[in-house]
C-alpha cells in the first residue's frame, strides 16, 4: 500500500508528461526489498526473481529505481537488476 501523497506526486508527475513509454524489463537477479533494500520504505517495492518479466514506465527516479508492475502488484524495482527485453523477443 502506497502512502496518499507518493500517489498523489506520481499522478501528478504522470499528468505532466503526454505519453509515457512502457517498456519490457527482465530481472537479472532475485530482489527481496526486505533484505536488499537501501529505501525505508520497504512496501513501496516489488519482490522479483531471476527471469521475470516487469512492465516499466516512466523515467528513473533521483534515487535508480523505476515504477513498474509484475503479476499484478505494482511499485519500485531497482534499475540495476533489470535489463530492457529486445522488441523482437516475445
Amino acid at each position: 500500500v502506497f502512502p496518499v501523497c507518493f500517489m498523489i506526486e506520481r499522478n501528478r508527475r504522470s499528468s505532466q508528461q503526454h505519453s509515457v513509454t512502457t517498456r519490457r524489463m527482465v530481472a537479472l537477479y532475485d530482489y527481496d526489498p526486505r533484505e536488499s533494500s537501501p529505501n525505508v520504505d520497504v512496501e513501496a517495492e516489488l519482490t522479483f526473481c531471476a527471469g521475470d518479466i516487469i512492465s516499466v514506465w516512466g523515467e528513473l527516479d533521483e534515487d535508480g529505481f523505476y515504477y513498474g508492475e509484475i503479476n499484478g502488484q505494482r511499485g519500485l524495482v531497482p534499475s540495476n537488476f533489470l535489463e530492457e527485453v529486445p522488441d523482437d523477443v516475445e
